[in-house]
């Protein structure tokens, strides 16, 4: 069963708190009088008084407020859970990686013949960048 949406309804006019309509307003902290969990229908009510001393929150014709998208996180392996050709692919376009893709493959039992080839064509590219 979805939930009716509420809204809050804020009165600046003095009077004493208490009930109206079925809305009971308490003291606020700036002297204004505040209900809380209001109807739809009972929201409509109080807006529909002339002279703006009642305020609904959120606004009867606002749109619903769209959700904010969880952050996404690139999906990044980690260098030692890459396969070969994703090793090979990711010296080709950042040969700085080098020494870490070096170190990975060195704790492996055998060493891949075509990740220590790409290797070596970073550590070129990046010797010929310096020169």
């Amino acid at each position: 069963m979805a939930q009716e949406k509420t809204y809050r309804v804020v009165c600046t006019l003095r009077h004493k708190p208490g009930e109206i309509l079925g809305a009971r307003f308490v003291a606020g902290l700036l002297g204004e009088w505040v209900a809380e969990k209001v109807t739809a229908e009972q929201a409509r009510y109080f807006a529909s008084i002339p002279g703006g001393a009642y305020k609904v929150d959120p606004p009867l014709d606002a749109p619903e407020p769209l959700k904010e998208a969880a952050p996404t996180k690139p999906k990044v392996r980690p260098i030692k859970m890459m396969g070969a050709h994703e090793l090979e692919t990711l010296l080709s376009e950042h040969p700085s990686a080098h020494p870490a893709v070096a170190d990975a493959e060195s704790q492996r039992k055998k060493p891949r013949p075509s990740v220590l080839a790409a290797i070596e064509k970073a550590k070129a590219t990046m010797t010929v960048a310096l020169v």
